[in-house]
């Protein structure tokens, strides 16, 4: 495996170990343009399906902290690609993100990536820091997370629930 791949492998593993109050299927093709499929579990969410995608930066040679920036770049075809899928499938889609100090998820149905998208040179991909590409981007913000909690506590909630 590549280290793109291990990457991958350890965001899906701590998705797994993490929420546990999903049913989650993991997509098996490398070119798969989400991560995962899930169903609720819980009884206030008991039923409810959710398309995914997963972004986990722990490498430690090219830390990544969410308070960093003041906003959350991606790739706008990333989450573009994942609306779509949601509304075609009736499903909430959902971008996880394991930074150095924060897990963070968006609930992306309600935000209006459109209007942000902008044209900007950024790494070529996670792997290849420094490496630089001209992409159209969006931004999602912090007023408008979902769910977050810190390493730490990830962490630890990942060995309870093991």
């Amino acid at each position: 495996m590549d280290n793109y791949q291990l990457a991958e492998q350890r965001g899906r593993t701590k998705t797994s170990k993490r929420f546990k109050n999903l049913q989650i299927a993991f997509t098996t093709d490398k070119m798969d343009k989400v991560d995962f499929y899930a169903t609720g579990l819980t009884f206030n969410h008991s039923g409810d399906t959710y398309v995914g995608e997963i972004k986990n930066y722990d490498d430690p040679n090219y830390p990544r902290s969410f308070k960093k920036f003041k906003d959350y770049m991606i790739d706008y075809w990333k989450l573009s690609y994942l609306i779509t899928i949601a509304k075609a499938e009736g499903r909430t889609p959902l971008l996880i993100v394991y930074f150095d100090d924060y897990t963070i998820v968006w609930d992306i149905s309600n935000i209006d990536i459109d209007s942000r998208r902008k044209w900007d040179w950024v790494n070529k991909d996670g792997q290849d820091y420094g490496k630089k590409e001209y992409a159209l981007m969006t931004y999602l913000y912090e007023s408008e997370i979902l769910w977050k909690e810190t390493r730490q506590d990830t962490e630890l909630r990942m060995k309870l629930l093991s």
